[in-house]
């Protein structure tokens, strides 16, 4: 009985822990110092408070994977679809840490959103519980389009690529 409960974990851990990973990469470095060269809103979280919705964003990933792989037969459009948002969160971080593209980090941001809203229907009929915490990480994306959207328009010509 264990077994059958760690080994989804683990597995939903591993996946998780890789795509923390990319992340990284695809931010490349010197975040912390990009982000206070940045001019940003009034109303901006600092650097702890991103930090913080990273992992919360991570833990919510852990427990959706590891709801999904226990399931007796793995869903598929669930499962695909969360692997296509965090594939998605890590190219965000290409665009905007890397390319410095706020723009197209912009748009890339309102086709991430759509993602978003289509992985929470899909764990609906799937695994409310799941939906329900994708529904809340959701809640997070409303601060985050003004956020960028004010820091692109801040930061044209300084930065940004687009």
């Amino acid at each position: 009985m264990l077994s059958a409960i760690l080994q989804p974990w683990l597995v939903a851990t591993v996946i998780c822990g890789v795509f923390v990973a990319l992340e990284s990469v695809m931010a490349g470095r010197g975040v912390e110092a990009f982000m206070k060269t940045l001019r940003q809103p009034r109303w901006a979280a600092p650097l702890p408070v991103w930090i913080l919705i990273g992992l919360a964003y991570y833990v919510v990933c852990v427990v959706v994977l590891t709801r999904l792989l226990s399931h007796r037969i793995t869903p598929s459009a669930p499962l695909a679809l969360l692997l296509t948002a965090m594939t998605a969160n890590a190219v965000w971080n290409y665009l905007f840490f890397r390319l410095r593209a706020f723009g197209r980090a912009v748009a890339y941001f309102i086709a991430y959103a759509g993602l978003i809203i289509a992985l929470i229907f899909s764990l609906w009929r799937t695994d409310r519980l799941c939906a329900e915490l994708f529904a809340g990480y959701s809640l997070y994306l409303f601060y985050a389009l003004p956020w960028s959207v004010a820091v692109w328009r801040m930061n044209r010509g300084d930065h940004s690529q687009a």
